[in-house]
């Protein structure tokens, strides 16, 4: 009966497992009483032998603890307690409720139940998930701060707007191709960097990027303060949170000034070679059938002839001969005089001949 009492006022001693007491778990009476000597457990009297030999009506004042304490008592060496399945197994194996934990002397350590294991292994899934959570926020941390890194180092602007459109985050270089400072970029206050001609456009094709959930695409301009001017290549696509509904857009900005520099006088050089062409093109339309070059000693260094002129024959084989040797003494001789004239006064010597 003594020990009755005890098992009725008595809180459970605990297992060797490290289980945080929380203030509003329910304090339970002790449902076993163990005898011990110094060195070993001798027996145990639980609940339920208790309910036994109530069953059995058995008269219970009178009785001394040997004759109703079950023995030998089933023990875990403290040693061999290295997880909690291990206590789980010899509970379930043994069909028992209470497993004593001992010591490498034999002595009593602690006691592990059912509802102590369960505590246990609650507590032990609330300090994993504990732990899960501390180091997801780590890694999260690390990466916030790798992508700030990488956007800071970014050779392209970079930007963040809302669902409407107002800017809400530029990094620095953004910053500079804009022209704006940052906060003034901020909201609807990139739209005044902007240049005035591009503005309309610029908005068209953001709206229409929006309305068919497209990414934004389009070179335009901005325009600072001092007059600079510098192209872009505007780029964004649209965020989404975990129902796919749009909550933003992300987007960059490269500078493309130079090689739009460069587009342009290309360009500008190509028109000038299709010029050029075409002007020689309408000189060869205008010039007569034949142009002849020669020299002061009279030897002939260029022909220049239409298509259509054959009647000298092959011209290239008159090259480096003298104007003599080509044509009769009557024609070549008045050559030879309009050729003298023109040198020596510097003039254009005119002359017909059949």
């Amino acid at each position: 009966m003594d020990a009755i009492a005890q098992m009725s006022h008595l809180a459970p001693r605990r297992a060797p497992i490290q289980v945080a007491e929380s203030p509003t778990e329910p304090q339970l009476h002790a449902s076993c009483a163990l005898i011990v000597d110094p060195q070993q457990v001798l027996g145990i009297f639980t609940e339920q032998d208790v309910v036994s030999l109530t069953a059995q009506q058995q008269p219970l004042k009178g009785m001394t603890m040997s004759q109703v304490m079950t023995q030998p008592v089933i023990t875990l060496a403290e040693a061999d307690f290295t997880d909690l399945p291990v206590a789980t197994q010899l509970l379930q194996q043994h069909q028992i409720r209470h497993l004593p934990i001992v010591d490498g002397q034999g002595a009593l350590v602690g006691v592990v139940t059912y509802e102590s294991l369960h505590q246990a292994t609650t507590q032990q899934r609330l300090q994993q998930e504990q732990t899960a959570r501390q180091q997801a926020e780590v890694l999260l941390q690390e990466s916030e701060q790798r992508y700030a890194l990488l956007v800071a180092a970014a050779p392209v602007g970079i930007f963040r707007t809302d669902v409407a459109g107002n800017c809400i985050y530029v990094n620095e270089r953004c910053s500079q191709i804009a022209g704006l400072p940052l906060a003034a970029a901020l909201g609807e206050g990139w739209q005044q960097g902007l240049h005035p001609e591009d503005r309309e456009p610029v908005f068209r094709a953001w709206q229409q990027a929006a309305v068919n959930q497209q990414p934004f695409q389009l070179e335009y301009r901005f325009q600072h303060q001092d007059g600079t001017v510098r192209w872009v290549k505007g780029e964004a696509i649209a965020e989404q949170d975990a129902q796919g509904q749009i909550t933003g857009y992300v987007g960059t900005i490269t500078d493309i000034t130079e090689s739009k520099r460069l587009e342009t006088e290309r360009q500008q050089s190509e028109r000038a070679l299709a010029q050029s062409a075409a002007h020689q093109q309408a000189i060869m339309r205008a010039i007569p059938d034949l142009i002849v070059r020669i020299n002061r000693a009279g030897i002939f260094q260029e022909f220049l002839a239409s298509p259509s002129f054959r009647i000298l024959g092959d011209l290239d084989a008159w090259v480096g001969t003298h104007i003599a040797a080509q044509l009769p003494p009557e024609i070549a001789q008045p050559r030879l005089v309009a050729i003298d004239q023109a040198f020596n006064s510097q003039t254009i010597q005119v002359f017909e001949q059949d």
